[in-house]
This record gives C-alpha cells, sequence and structure tokens, in this order.
C-alpha cells in the first residue's frame, strides 16, 4: 500500500500481485486482507487496487465482494486477455486487474496488447475526477499505466 499526493489529491494504491503457485483459496483470503485494510480508508477518499490477482476477478463472488466494498472495475479485463496465449487452443489468462473506489469515474480502460514488454500485458486507464477534485487538482483526468 502506499499513500501519494497528486497535484493535492491524496490516493491511496494498492499494487498487488497475488500468489500464482497454489489455489484460489488462498489468493482469495490474500484479497480480503487488502480489503480489510482499504476498508479502514475514509470511503470518500480515491483508492485504486489494481495488479495480477492471478484469478479471474469478474467470477461472481469476487465481483460480489468488490462491489460491496465499493470498489468498481477500471479495465475491462474480463472481455480482453491480459496474458498472450501459450499454445493455439488457449486465448490467454484475464488475471491483472484495476479497481477503484471514491467519486472518480474509470474511464478508457484498455489492455495494451501491443506492448510486449513481460509475460503480462499493460493494462491503462483513466479517472475523471469528481467536481471537488477537480477544485484540488485543477485537472479533469489522470492517467494510470
Amino acid at each position: 500500500m502506499s499513500e501519494i499526493d497528486i497535484q493535492g489529491l491524496p490516493i491511496v494504491s494498492y499494487n498487488l500481485h497475488l500468489e500464482s503457485r497454489d489455489n484460489d483459496d488462498l489468493r482469495h483470503a490474500q484479497l480480503n486482507e487488502v480489503l480489510q485494510s482499504a476498508a479502514t480508508n475514509d470511503p470518500g477518499r480515491l483508492l485504486i487496487l489494481a495488479g495480477d490477482l492471478n484469478f479471474n476477478a469478474s467470477s461472481p463472488p469476487i465481483a460480489e465482494l468488490l462491489a460491496r466494498t465499493g470498489f468498481r472495475e477500471a479495465v475491462p479485463t474480463a472481455r480482453v486477455a491480459t496474458t498472450p496465449r501459450r499454445h493455439l487452443l488457449e486465448a490467454g489468462h484475464h488475471i491483472d486487474w484495476a479497481f477503484v473506489r471514491g467519486s472518480s469515474q474509470p474511464i478508457d480502460g484498455k489492455v495494451l496488447q501491443s506492448v510486449k514488454a513481460s509475460d503480462h500485458y499493460p493494462i491503462l486507464f483513466e479517472l475523471r475526477l469528481s467536481d471537488a477534485e477537480q477544485k484540488v487538482t485543477a485537472s479533469r483526468f489522470m492517467s494510470f499505466f
């Protein structure tokens, strides 16, 4: 977890890489621990939770948990694979995610499948800041990569 200040706007960011070698139960427990930490922040504060979750967060129990805790999907990775295909019959995996909580609205989320810098594709999104946030930063948008 990191707390950053961008042009006077405080942002809490969770950059995740959940366990890759065990089962989903361990990853779900790790995500729950992060969500418990996030719950200690003011509900109106901008929070970004992103990274390699090593599972598909659009599955109903996880998606419902994230929604109950106020997080919204910032990048449509349930529909676009975030890893390259490893063989002809595999479409790639949907394991990298970005979620936001707060009054900002995520827009224009993308998986950059043309960038081959890792075994995962980078994800990118912008936030449309709320009126109150715009007054603090003098900006309407912020981009995250």
